[in-house]
């Protein structure tokens, strides 16, 4: 995605190829990319998918719903970028899905522009247009490119893998974890928790005066993938025990868990990140799934797909059976855009 860094569409495609690893937040592999445009007069980068290469049984059912996808968030045109796969400049891979994207998209809203192979996503590898005689070319550095340069220079930050992404959430140690999952335990029977054991805490991570207005809403989302912002995972404040257990018994309270909720829609969203952040790390399972849920709903609201899909992950790991979290994943697998979810948790703080 984004309109909101202004990322207007670069017109080589090794360029275009070298701002991929900044639109995801990682060097992809074995993947699709879609990278769809809005306003055909000044092209703008609108939602971007990153899915992974599909067997073949499933070649025509994934281009339809990319094709779907695209034209539900309004794109004019798209491009799509095959990444490794195999095969080589001279011997394209996957060219028989590439076939059916292009006979799906024909029959639909969306012009597919371009479709492009590079084996992977680093400098001086070569790419080649499936389509388009003599489009080829080698991908410039992605760090030192114009428009990898112009997102780093705007807050973008991307890592070497999805598992180096994942990896920011890891648990603390597990004698930590057991040590507090005693204390939990031993507070399911104390006095009930009120909310000001969740403001306490957040008020330890708000680090700057809060802002006139919550995080914007994004109209688009990068379906899967899309990294603006690293997870704050460093120099964070340090919770004792006793606090981190109170705060695990507060979040199973369904008001408090409705005002956490909330909090992504205030100017307290940064400090409640960095919160959900810590307690994702400092908390054992089931008790970490409500702080990664909440981390999901902060990252979807700004755009942040990619994060949002691993605390997803890491909420449905705890418990299998958690319900917004489920509902999470469903809205992000159907591309629901952040405006959409801002407006449902709105009208829900409402009622």
């Amino acid at each position: 995605m984004t309109t909101a860094l202004d990322a207007t569409l670069p017109l080589d495609g090794g360029d275009l190829i070298a701002a991929i690893p900044h639109l995801l937040g990682f060097h992809p592999k074995d993947s699709l990319v879609l990278i769809t445009l809005v306003d055909t007069e000044s092209p703008h980068i609108g939602a971007v998918l990153r899915l992974d290469l599909p067997p073949e049984r499933h070649r025509a059912q994934m281009a339809g719903h990319v094709a779907r996808l695209a034209a539900g968030h309004g794109a004019a045109s798209a491009v799509a970028v095959v990444v490794g796969g195999g095969g080589s400049p001279q011997a394209l891979p996957h060219r028989r899905f590439v076939a059916d994207l292009a006979r799906t998209f024909r029959r639909s809203s969306v012009s597919l522009d371009h479709a492009i192979w590079v084996a992977e996503v680093e400098r001086d590898i070569h790419w080649r247009c499936y389509d388009h005689r003599g489009c080829a070319g080698q991908v410039p550095d992605p760090d030192t490119s114009p428009f990898g340069v112009g997102m780093l220079v705007r807050g973008a930050v991307k890592y070497a893998s999805r598992e180096a992404l994942a990896a920011t959430l890891a648990p603390d140690p597990q004698d930590a974890l057991d040590r507090r999952e005693l204390l939990i335990d031993t507070r399911a029977d104390a006095d009930p928790p009120t909310r000001s054991t969740v403001d306490a805490a957040l008020a330890a991570f708000t680090t700057d005066p809060p802002d006139d207005d919550p995080i914007d809403a994004y109209d688009d989302m990068v379906l899967d993938m899309f990294h603006v912002h690293a997870p704050p995972a460093d120099n964070l404040p340090t919770l004792p025990d006793e606090t981190l257990a109170d705060l695990a018994v507060a979040l199973y309270d369904s008001e408090i868990r409705g005002h956490c909720q909330q909090l992504a829609l205030t100017p307290q969203a940064p400090a409640a990140e960095r919160l959900w952040t810590y307690l994702v790390r400092a908390l054992p399972p089931p008790d970490r799934a409500e702080p990664a849920c909440f981390l999901a709903v902060s990252a979807y609201l700004r755009g942040n797909g990619s994060l949002a899909r691993v605390a997803l992950d890491i909420a449905l790991q705890s418990r299998p059976a958690h319900t917004l979290a489920s509902l999470l994943t469903a809205a992000l697998d159907g591309a629901m855009t952040p405006r959409e979810l801002r407006t449902i948790l709105t009208q829900a703080g409402e009622t």
